[in-house]
Parts: structure tokens; C-alpha cells; sequence
């Protein structure tokens, strides 16, 4: 289970608003608080033993982000969701930018990095075997974060990442649906070989494929979350 906020220790140096921003926008993002969880300024001031006023800056600027958003009848604030109209979307243009990444990758791979990307996968494998979502999310990150780097695009790469924390929070209960790991590792498998091969045009396809598929298990677990509400 992912902890709450805590009292606030600054390790690096930056403005406290800053950190405040950073912190909750991470909580978010974690789903330590999940959509619909409202956040009140005093409760959360009370768990980073601070002033409010960082903390009205740092909501108004998740407010602004689309993280947040104000409660209907004007009541406070609270993690917002997305709808399954706003999910396809945001997999749509993620699937589309993925599979260039891809294919930029393939023309760029090396046998190290070929051999990191297989490390990888075995890891995964690993966390599948044990029934680690944790740490299958944070390798799963990673993969696809060593293919941005690779395809060489620093533009590219930080949209992607843009569009990848937006659904961030869905992504654990989404690998948690039985199955899902070791389906996601499949096409990874997969991903990687078209990539060992520098067969671009299959790399771009089978990434593509892959994040149109877990567009559709995210959208169908936001129908289910939100029938059964």
C-alpha cells in the first residue's frame, strides 16, 4: 500500500510551494489519493506540518494541470478523474507517438542495449512470477523509458512521458486484472525482438498494438470502477 503524506523533509533545495506541488502531484500520480478523494487544505497542511498557504498554491496549480479539480456545488477540491472518452485519447495519441519511438529505436539499437532492454524483461518476468505489481510498474517504466532514450528524441520523449503520467495512477490496478502481466510481457518480448532485428515497421506496429490494448483494459476497468460506485 503506498503511505500517506508525511511530515515534510526538504532533501533538495527549491522554493517550499515547489516541493509542496511536487509532493502532492507525486501522491496523486501514486494514487495514494485516488480519484474522487477530496483534499482539504488543513488536513493536508497537518500531515506536512506547514503553513497553508503552500498548499493552496500547489492545489491551485494541479487545479490548473487537470489533477484536481473543484467539487460540483463549489464544496472544495478533489482528485479528478478521467472519463473513457478522455482514457482513448490519451492512449490514442500515446499509441501513435509510441510506435515512432519505436521505430526510431530500431534503427539506433545496439547488441548492449539490446542485452539491458532482455534484463529488463527477465526482471519482469521475475515480478509476474511473484506477483509484484510494484515492482512490474516500475520495471514496465522503465522499458519504455530506455526505448525513448534509445530513439534519440528528447522532444518525443518528454511528450510521451507527458501523456504516460496521465494515466499513471490506473496503471497498478490495470496490471493487478489476472493475466495482465504476463500478457503485457508477451508484447514486450515481442517489441523487443522486431527491435533486436531493426525491423522498424514491426516495432512500430507491435508498440502501437500494445498500448491500444492496454487502452482498452484501462477504459473497461473505468466502466467497472465506476458502475460499481
Amino acid at each position: 500500500m503506498r503511505q500517506p503524506l508525511a511530515r515534510l523533509e526538504i532533501a533538495v533545495p527549491r522554493p517550499l510551494r515547489e516541493e509542496v506541488y511536487v509532493r502532492l502531484r507525486q501522491a496523486i500520480l501514486d494514487s495514494v489519493y485516488p480519484a474522487g478523494t477530496k483534499l482539504v487544505e488543513a488536513d493536508l497542511a497537518a500531515a506536512l506540518c506547514i503553513s497553508r498557504t503552500p498548499i493552496r498554491e500547489a492545489l491551485h496549480k494541479l487545479e490548473l494541470e487537470g489533477l484536481v479539480e473543484r467539487v460540483p456545488g463549489g464544496t472544495g477540491l478533489r482528485v479528478a478523474g478521467l472519463s473513457r472518452e478522455e482514457v482513448e485519447e490519451i492512449y490514442g495519441i500515446r499509441a501513435t507517438l509510441e510506435g515512432y519511438a519505436a521505430r526510431l529505436a530500431a534503427a539506433r539499437m545496439t547488441g548492449a542495449e539490446a542485452a539491458r532492454l532482455s534484463a529488463l524483461l527477465d526482471a519482469s518476468a521475475e515480478a509476474v512470477a511473484a506477483g509484484d505489481t510494484e515492482a512490474l510498474l516500475r520495471i514496465n517504466t522503465e522499458f519504455h523509458g530506455a526505448i525513448y532514450r534509445i530513439a534519440g528524441s528528447r522532444r518525443l520523449e518528454g511528450l510521451v512521458r507527458g501523456l504516460h503520467e496521465r494515466v499513471m495512477r490506473y496503471r497498478a490496478a490495470t496490471l493487478e486484472i489476472d493475466g495482465q502481466g504476463r500478457v503485457g510481457l508477451d508484447e514486450h518480448r515481442a517489441i523487443l525482438g522486431a527491435l533486436a532485428a531493426g525491423d522498424a515497421a514491426r516495432a512500430e506496429a507491435l508498440a502501437v498494438a500494445h498500448v491500444r490494448r492496454k487502452m482498452r483494459v484501462v477504459a473497461e476497468h473505468l466502466s467497472t470502477e465506476t458502475a460499481s460506485r
